[in-house]
């Protein structure tokens, strides 16, 4: 996913890892954000609008869109940010790891 997204920010606590955004722009006409994450011991913040106001700064001739979990609708519209209707997604299959990994991890082995 990172090595495919041209877009990525993240906010740091010291050698801490806090936040990540992570998205795709053509620099041109949109800019999408695939991904917000805040850890939730710094959730509340100011961490989430302020990496989201410097994507919107950084590409200030692109529409900026974004796909958010439904938890966190009401997060968006708290800080301004539009609803649009005029989308539509196809569904992607379930992303499963392969069975080897998946009964490696279940018996303990690395």
């Amino acid at each position: 996913m990172y090595e495919g997204s041209n877009v990525i920010l993240t906010t740091w606590d010291g050698d801490r890892l806090v936040a990540v955004l992570r998205g795709i722009t053509d620099g041109a006409y949109t800019t999408y954000v695939a991904d917000l994450a805040v850890h939730p011991d710094y959730q509340r913040s100011g961490i989430g609008r302020e990496l989201l106001a410097r994507v919107v700064a950084m590409y200030p001739e692109t529409g900026v869109i974004l796909q958010a979990a439904q938890t966190a609708r009401d997060y968006y519209d708290h800080i301004g940010w539009q609803k649009v209707e005029n989308g539509w997604q196809h569904p992607r299959p379930r992303w499963s790891l392969p069975n080897e990994y998946s009964e490696r991890r279940l018996s303990g082995g690395s």
